[in-house]
């Protein structure tokens, strides 16, 4: 597994310095993505972008896991289904 050091966005074009980001989590704990930023000059992440990150993060995860208008209509089916 390589470090951030060794990755190539770090050590070739194009030549990121500051990195921060999250996992996107499937409601199976599967990890589907990242959310991340980078920038192209080294700094400092405050306090406050990493709060925003993580409510970015979270509505991400969110509609990432919402069931589609399918998945609903299938399961008010089956539930009507099981009253008769």
């Amino acid at each position: 597994m390589l470090g951030f050091i060794d990755n190539p966005i770090v050590s070739g074009p194009p030549h990121s310095r500051f990195y921060a980001g999250l996992p996107l989590k499937a409601e199976n704990k599967k990890i589907m993505g990242t959310l991340c930023i980078f920038d192209f000059q080294p700094h400092q992440f405050p306090t406050e972008d990493e709060a925003l990150l993580k409510d970015l993060s979270a509505l991400v995860k969110k509609e990432m896991n919402f069931p589609d208008l399918q998945t609903l209509t299938l399961k008010l089916q089956n539930s009507e289904n099981s009253l008769l």
